[in-house]
């Protein structure tokens, strides 16, 4: 459990919930519902417009490519393109609040570990009694 007394780290808290929350905000206090939605007008320009974006793609038969390959290329999804067999990817949109509360920080010697098997990263205490974990560092972009 952390104990938040800062204002601004409260507020950057706040701001990290009405940036991604979809549905509904509460509090414990009706007497703070003024003080969020006045905090939610300072955050609803920052709000995605939706959650995620789809990009469509079908085969791209310009492209020459070894046997057994296939280049895709990203078109607009249109009554054309929807004729085509293609592929959609889908891409979480993930808002950019403006500030980050300061307990939150990246650790200097930050790692995950992972199978290599593209399944998911972990922490170490979830690889205690298993095998076939490797240590990957993180890097601060």
């Amino acid at each position: 459990m952390i104990v938040v007394r800062d204002e601004w780290d409260v507020r950057a808290l706040n701001e990290h919930q009405l940036l991604n929350c979809r549905a509904n905000l509460f509090v414990r206090d009706a007497q703070h519902g003024r003080w969020l939605a006045e905090c939610y007008k300072q955050a609803k320009g920052r709000r995605p417009k939706s959650s995620h974006l789809f990009h469509y793609a079908v085969k791209d038969e310009s492209q020459a490519v070894r046997p057994g390959f296939t280049v895709y290329k990203v078109v607009e999804y249109t009554g054309e393109a929807a004729k085509q067999n293609g592929i959609i990817h889908s891409q979480v949109v993930h808002p950019r609040p403006l500030y980050w509360p300061r307990f939150l920080r990246w650790h200097v010697a930050g790692s995950v570990y992972t199978r290599g098997d593209g399944n998911k990263f972990v922490r170490k205490t979830r690889t205690e009694g298993e095998s076939g974990f490797s240590r990957i560092r993180l890097k601060r972009y």
